[in-house]
């Protein structure tokens, strides 16, 4: 009993078959498309995804700012603005994600 037992746990830590995973691996990595997962091109999706963000909610506040200082509103035109930069353009990063999965 307690052989069959020590044999069923064998089975269970089984280790993988090393062989068939780096076939596996090998063809997977044989059969990606040219240019995918480079460094470059990980790099310019990272900038095209943070630049929309950056400019938009940057021209937000400063937009908002001038606008409160004409209608003396303190920080609530800047703030608003801000945050409708970011929303739009976390929304366009979105976009450009998508648009790069495909």
């Amino acid at each position: 009993m307690r052989e069959q037992s020590k044999d069923h746990l064998r089975e269970k830590i089984r280790r993988p078959d090393l062989r068939g995973t780096m076939r596996k691996d090998f063809v997977r990595y044989r059969a990606r498309e040219e240019g995918h997962g480079t460094f470059w091109r990980s790099l310019s999706i990272l900038g095209g995804v943070g630049w929309p963000i950056v400019l938009l909610s940057v021209g937000g506040a400063v937009l908002g700012r001038w606008l409160d200082r004409i209608w003396e509103t303190n920080l609530r035109m800047t703030l608003t603005l801000m945050f409708a930069g970011v929303l739009i353009g976390s929304l366009s990063a979105w976009h450009l994600i998508q648009g790069t999965r495909k």
